[in-house]
């Protein structure tokens, strides 16, 4: 989970909600602080998320996403393209 803005917090009417693929963040600490993108990956196991422009070179100049822990994130936009998302945020604004 992670908090959302401001302003979507008023809207959602809670003030965190679990990441899912889809949703846009703000990256709030670290090398990548005030990055803004999608969710590209979301890794249960480590606990870590994987966001579209956070991508880090390595030594031999390959392209890895660099892992983020949800901690770190900023809810901006979510994505309610699933059914049982919407009913989540139903419960959780109630």
């Amino acid at each position: 989970s992670s908090h959302l803005s401001t302003s979507l917090s008023s809207k959602v009417g809670a003030r965190s909600l679990p990441l899912r693929k889809g949703d846009k963040v703000r990256i709030m600490r670290g090398d990548f602080k005030d990055h803004e993108g999608e969710i590209t990956k979301v890794d249960l196991k480590a606990i870590k998320v994987y966001i579209d422009g956070a991508v880090v070179e390595k030594a031999d100049g390959t392209k890895i996403e660099y892992p983020i822990h949800p901690s770190n994130l900023e809810i901006i936009d979510v994505d309610r393209k699933d059914e049982m998302r919407d009913k989540a945020i139903g419960r959780k604004g109630e």
